[in-house]
Parts: structure tokens; C-alpha cells; sequence
């Protein structure tokens, strides 16, 4: 069921709780959506250090063990990618990468690396939204492979003097 054909009363059903009890945590079906999506964001493993990227290992680590969490979440993910119209939560997923890994660039130019790393960054939710809708056909270690290989050619791009 699509999630914007929820309804408390589903949510109290399947939760096995009382319409009272439901709202004396959330006044809507959007607030407790909100809430999923922070925590969902909150339990991403995100701990780049900018000076520490070694985009040959170490970068690439931290996004196995990402593509990893993604895979063994499949089903939040599914739904909050795909169930929820897209609802917000895709542009949450940008906003809450961008704010961790802004400082990662090796761009001089603040805003063509805030461009880049918004061009990576949409590019891998499309990439995730199709790896989770083929069904993970590649592992999350080839997957990682592919992304960081795709965001080192952008990384090239951006390092294209742009001037008038």
C-alpha cells in the first residue's frame, strides 16, 4: 500500500496500539514519517574524516560499509526511496550527505564543489534506487567500486577550470 494511503488506523492496527496512544506521540501520519526519516538518516555510518580520504581505500571502505547498510535495510529504504511518492526524503538524503561529506572536496572553488558533489550525490540515489529495485544484483563491494569510479571521472569534471 502506497504510504500516503496509510492510515492511523492502519498504523494502530499493525502496531497493535490504541488511536489514543498513537496520538499522544504524533499528531499525523507525516509526523511519525518525519520521525522514521530522521532516524533512518541518523543510523546512516558516516564517519569521514576529510584530511583521512584516500579515495583508493579508505574512501572506499567507508562507502561499502554504506552500500552495505543500505542493502541490509532494504526494506526502510524501499519504502522511504520508492512508497513514499518520494516524498521529501530523497532531497533529506542529499542534504544529510552533502552536510557530511562538504569538506571532502578537493575543489578550491566552494561552489562548483558544492555543484560536483550535489551531481554525485543525486547520481548514487539514482544508482541505489535501481540497485535495490534490480534486487542488489551486484554486491555492495562492486557496487561501491562503480559509484567511487563514477565520482572520481565527476571529480575530473569539476576540476575543469570554468571561467567566462
Amino acid at each position: 500500500m502506497p504510504l500516503n494511503k496509510v492510515s492511523v488506523t492502519d498504523v494502530c492496527t499493525a502496531a497493535d496500539v490504541n488511536r489514543s496512544t498513537f496520538y499522544a506521540y504524533y499528531n499525523d501520519i507525516d509526523e511519525l514519517l518525519s520521525e522514521i526519516e530522521t532516524e533512518a538518516l541518523e543510523q546512516i555510518p558516516v564517519n569521514i574524516v576529510p584530511e583521512e580520504i584516500d579515495y583508493e581505500g579508505n574512501f572506499l571502505n567507508k562507502l561499502e560499509i554504506f552500500f552495505n547498510y543500505i542493502q541490509s535495510n532494504e526494506k526502510i529504504y524501499r519504502i522511504l526511496m520508492f512508497q513514499s511518492g518520494e516524498r521529501d526524503f530523497n532531497n533529506k538524503l542529499v542534504s544529510f550527505i552533502l552536510d557530511h561529506y562538504k569538506n571532502s572536496s578537493i575543489v578550491n572553488d566552494k561552489l562548483l564543489a558544492k555543484y560536483g558533489c550535489i551531481y554525485c550525490i543525486s547520481g548514487v540515489i539514482g544508482l541505489v534506487k535501481e540497485w535495490i529495485q534490480g534486487g542488489f544484483p551486484i554486491s555492495h563491494k562492486q557496487f561501491a567500486k562503480l559509484v567511487l569510479q563514477m565520482s572520481i571521472q565527476a571529480n575530473e569534471i569539476e576540476n575543469l577550470n570554468y571561467t567566462d
